[in-house]
């Protein structure tokens, strides 16, 4: 988990932190990790540190750091090391202990997975104690310099903005939502069967890859990405077009695969894998249980 890093979808954009700090298993980046505090937050925190309801001001700091230090979960670790194996994202756990080890002793916690959670209560805790630290702003404005009405309005006005572009996301990716050229093909096709696309980014699995069923009638091969059933297989299903991989195509029911030239173009990886269109299309050619059938779009079947 990481408090203090800007989060990669903010609007500045975070590059130099992303490949740094930012390398997950399998290359893979989870978004629940993604809890940051916010820095303009974190320095009215401070101040609101010096709040007069002393009670609620050691509340909220214990309440933040004791949800920081099992929001670290069983270790502690300053980069995410390498996964154990090829298709799975367990990681050896830390030399560092945190209290979470202890807690996941006790029934309930022993299941919890996502522990970067608690964090969210650090957020809330510091999001309060920065409200006291703008309170105790426009205080000191008061007693030092007399400000008016509108003098602190101007200042909350300016806090306010900061702290929103402290945290402020750049603008989502549209999804279209009109069938591929290579989906009505699909529908066209007599018979139920299923299919999988290459690279396994952007349409083979998860959101895109479930709304395509309603477009094709067609079954596919990776399902949902929230908790898939077939994760390990990744390691086989992201090595294709070789022999293991289309044998377990096989297996699965796939009658055609779809290969986007387009995204082998652009670099896409997928458990560390990192194809490239010229290699893959070489190896397609050569494959003996490989037959090509069309090109829709620069898709091919």
């Amino acid at each position: 988990m990481h408090e203090c890093i800007a989060p990669t979808t903010h609007v500045l954009g975070c590059s130099p932190f992303d490949h740094r700090w930012r390398n997950g298993p399998n290359g893979l980046w989870q978004s629940e990790w993604q809890l940051y505090v916010g820095a303009a937050a974190l320095l009215l925190a401070v101040a609101g540190v010096f709040h007069r309801r002393r009670r609620v001001v050691v509340a909220l700091i214990a309440m933040a750091l004791g949800c920081l230090l099992f929001s670290f979960g069983p270790g502690i670790y300053f980069t995410h090391p390498p996964p154990l194996g090829g298709s799975t994202n367990d990681v050896a756990l830390s030399s560092i202990p945190a209290p979470g080890r202890l807690l996941r002793q006790l029934p309930g916690f022993n299941n919890l997975r996502g522990w970067a959670r608690l964090g969210f209560f650090v957020e809330i805790s510091v999001g309060l104690l920065a409200a006291a630290g703008v309170v105790r702003l426009l205080d000191w404005m008061k007693e030092r310099f007399y400000a008016g009405t509108s003098a602190q309005l101007g200042v909350i006005a300016l806090v306010t903005g900061v702290v929103v572009l402290d945290i402020f996301p750049r603008p989502m990716d549209m999804s279209p939502v009109r069938p591929r050229a290579v989906d009505r093909w699909l529908a066209a096709q007599p018979g139920e069967f299923a299919f999988m696309e290459y690279p396994v980014p952007q349409h083979a699995y998860g959101g895109p890859a479930i709304y395509s069923t309603r477009l094709t009638g067609k079954r596919i091969i990776m399902g949902n990405a929230q908790n898939p059933p077939n994760v390990a297989f990744w390691g086989d299903l992201s090595a294709f077009p070789s022999p293991t991989t289309l044998d377990l195509l096989h297996g699965c029911g796939a009658k055609y695969v779809l290969v986007d030239e387009n995204l082998y173009r652009s670099g896409a990886s997928f458990w560390n894998l990192y194809p490239r269109w010229n290699s893959c299309k070489s190896a397609i050619k050569a494959s003996p249980v490989l037959k090509y059938i069309i090109i829709l779009d620069e898709y091919h079947v």
